[in-house]
């Protein structure tokens, strides 16, 4: 005949696999086995009474089951071995290769090295690495992971991973050449070979350039192409080591090991007033570290944002702010660019608004000024002491970051460097080394709010030089 199926021979066994004249058999009877050779590699053998069930390779039958070397193709997948163990409904091989497809004959996962159990009655497969580190490359997605067992859920369309419940779990690492090696850990995953998308959960964080980004719910899911899914109501923490500055609420999108783009919120606390900067620029910068040849790239985290008047934001108690916020992972505090206003509540003091540009210690009041500050209408401000020389006035008064009342008038004191707070809540203004380290010379100007009375200290001007003595 053209055709022999094998049904019931030897013992009873069924055998899954339906032979033709394109094969050569040799049958042993003392061995009692039986050799099927394909001789034509356009005629497979058709396995499992399924047209699209094929296999190319050699089989050996015997009493005990149907044994094969070669290549199973089926309309989801392709599963190479040199020693497969065929059974009427199931199969098994400890070591194989498994290339799973998606429309057509595209391959979109694979496996290189796994004992495979596959169940064609349940339409469920398990699988399990031979080898810890041989990566399961997720070809349409271009990722790579590093759990080594898996099942297939056959009708669903759906690979479960699972990595072991003791671990941290493994890496998904990106084999998209422009992600630099993207990576991170996941401990369980999910891939629909109907949306090729891949799902991956139980993720702590995905490194970025110096910072670390916390997925919502810990997780992540990965498109074609290494596209990662926009990431929402993330944490990002920078940098990695020091872990200054934690941006909550933000919305990520990653595109590398080296740049990401987002915005989120960032809490500011002062004593007891609590502030939420707004960064809608957070992303990643390049820069140079180390000289020549030892010179490389490093990406630090950056972080914008723009601070209005109509915020009413509190730099510390009772000072106000307005102008540009930045944050750079690698200092401790945020650079403020803009303008800082105390409140000073008598009625007698004149002052203003006055420019600073510098990294802010939330707990700390000082501010850094010098003899050339301006407030925001670009008028000169100064911390001093001032004497009206008008016949009818003759007044003399202080002004803390403010303006002189006539430009005629004549500065008696004035101090340059921080302002900050005592204990006793004066504000002092002037040197920062007799201030913060009490050295014996600069100029310091003291003021008591609840008072009204500013002391100072240093050099005066008195007007009195007039060569005779000093």
């Amino acid at each position: 005949t053209d055709t022999i199926r094998i049904a019931k021979t030897f013992e009873g066994v069924k055998t899954p696999a339906v032979f033709g004249t394109s094969e050569r058999i040799f049958w042993r009877p003392k061995a009692d086995s039986m050799h099927i050779n394909m001789m034509n590699k356009e005629q497979p053998f058709t396995m499992y009474d399924d047209s699209t069930t094929s296999f190319k390779g050699n089989l050996l039958l015997t009493a005990k089951d149907l044994r094969g070397n070669g290549l199973l193709d089926w309309s989801e997948a392709t599963l190479e071995s040199k020693d497969f163990a065929f059974h009427t409904m199931d199969l098994a091989a400890d070591t194989a290769a498994l290339n799973i497809k998606t429309t057509g004959d595209k391959v979109t996962f694979k496996t290189p090295n796994v004992n495979a159990k596959v169940d064609f009655k349940t339409r469920i497969g398990d699988f399990v690495s031979n080898q810890k580190n041989i990566p399961t490359e997720f070809s349409y997605n271009q990722y790579t992971t590093a759990i080594n067992q898996f099942k297939w859920f056959m009708d669903e369309k759906i690979l479960d991973f699972k990595a072991p419940p003791a671990g941290p779990g493994e890496y998904f690492t990106s084999t998209r050449p422009d992600q630099k090696g993207l990576k991170f850990l996941g401990k369980r995953a999910t891939y629909s070979l109907i949306t090729s998308v891949l799902r991956v959960e139980q993720v702590p964080e995905i490194r970025v350039a110096d910072a670390s980004v916390i997925p919502d719910s810990g997780v992540v899911v990965i498109e074609a192409e290494a596209k990662m899914h926009q990431l929402l109501n993330a944490t990002i923490v920078a940098d990695t080591i020091n872990k200054a500055h934690r941006i909550e609420h933000a919305t990520v999108d990653i595109y590398s090991k080296e740049e990401l783009k987002g915005f989120g919120e960032y809490k500011y606390n002062t004593k007891d007033v609590k502030e939420v900067i707004v960064f809608d620029d957070v992303t990643c910068k390049k820069e140079k570290e180390g000289e020549r040849k030892k010179a490389h790239d490093i990406w630090q985290l950056t972080a914008k944002s723009t601070i209005d008047k109509e915020k009413n934001f509190v730099l510390y108690p009772n000072v106000a702010f307005t102008g540009d916020v930045n944050l750079l992972s690698v200092n401790k505090y945020l650079n403020m660019k803009g303008y800082a206003q105390i409140d000073l509540k008598h009625a007698g003091v004149i002052s203003s608004d006055f420019l600073i540009d510098q990294d802010v210690n939330p707990d700390k009041l000082e501010l850094k000024y010098g003899s050339e500050a301006k407030n925001e209408n670009n008028n000169y401000v100064s911390s001093g002491i001032h004497l009206n020389p008008a016949e009818d006035v003759r007044e003399m008064y202080a002004t803390f970051m403010g303006s002189k009342k006539d430009g005629n008038d004549i500065t008696l004191f004035k101090s340059t460097g921080i302002i900050t707070q005592n204990a006793a809540g004066e504000y002092l203004y002037g040197d920062t080394g007799k201030i913060k380290n009490s050295n014996p010379r600069g100029n310091v100007l003291r003021y008591d709010d609840k008072k009204g009375i500013a002391k100072a200290e240093g050099d005066f001007n008195l007007g009195l030089n007039f060569g005779l003595i000093k």
